[in-house]
């Protein structure tokens, strides 16, 4: 995540949300929301639910990718 968005990932929280970050994105273009969208397919976890913050982001991947 932040990687697709430039961002620090260890300034990343879990309580962040992805509305926040898809709004730093938008400085860029949409850059990071197409990144994570691509990386989601190449992980074939399918179609990105809607989620509010970053941890039901991660325990989305954890329940999808490793059930």
């Amino acid at each position: 995540v932040g990687e697709a968005f430039s961002i620090d990932p260890r300034l990343i929280k879990p309580d962040d949300t992805l509305k926040a970050l898809s709004s730093i994105d938008s400085w860029d273009l949409g850059k990071g929301d197409d990144a994570l969208s691509e990386w989601v397919g190449r992980e074939n976890l399918g179609k990105l639910p809607t989620l509010t913050t970053m941890l039901d982001f991660a325990k989305w991947i954890q329940t999808t990718k490793y059930k």
